[in-house]
């Protein structure tokens, strides 16, 4: 335990027999200009990652260093800590501008609809000077531009008894599944 060995060994030049040239470009897996930990959750998952009342909040903690927050305690209605801090300590933004409301004890004071959001990033430490203020995370969301054409979307997520698998302790005593029926409809238009 705790022992430090040394082993001193030497490596003879063997004969160069073949060469293998390989050449790519480097993939950029850290960033050089910033020490700030963060992830950027894309409109790809946005879309496609199922969200109970299809609050984007919960995407949130999909982050590193994020954790959910205590029931009740306010910020948003979803609320996180990041980097153990409480909710109040959040930083949100919408399009670079602060949505933080003090009202409320620095809490998202806002909620935009999924369909409108294009990505956000969720800052966890290490930020540069412009978020001196912000003991928590701080998360950056983009919107979608216009364009010069309408368009829409429709949906209808259906939750009920007949989808749901049975649980196992309930087939076990050989009571039946839990009655569910919830549908929730909605729809979007912007151009």
């Amino acid at each position: 335990v705790n022992q430090i060995v040394r082993v001193d060994f030497a490596l003879t030049v063997g004969v160069l027999t073949e060469s293998i040239q390989v050449e790519a470009e480097p993939a950029q897996l850290l960033s050089m200009e910033s020490a700030e930990i963060s992830q950027v959750i894309g409109s790809k998952q946005v879309a496609d990652i199922p969200l109970n009342e299809r609050v984007w909040q919960q995407l949130i903690d999909l982050s590193a260093g994020v954790s959910p927050g205590a029931p009740g305690e306010s910020g948003s209605p979803n609320p996180v800590n990041v980097n153990g801090q409480r909710s109040k300590a959040n930083l949100y933004m919408a399009d670079g501008l602060s949505v933080t409301s003090s009202s409320q004890g620095r809490g998202n004071g806002f909620n935009i609809p999924l369909d409108d959001i294009q990505e956000f990033s969720v800052q966890a430490g290490a930020y540069s000077a412009e978020f001196g203020d912000v003991a928590g995370g701080v998360i950056n969301l983009q919107t979608k531009s216009g364009t010069n054409n309408w368009h829409g979307s429709l949906f209808e997520f259906i939750r009920n008894d007949a989808l749901d698998a049975a649980n196992f302790f309930s087939n076990a005593t050989g009571q039946p599944r839990n009655p569910l029926q919830y549908n929730q409809f909605g729809g979007s238009t912007g151009a």
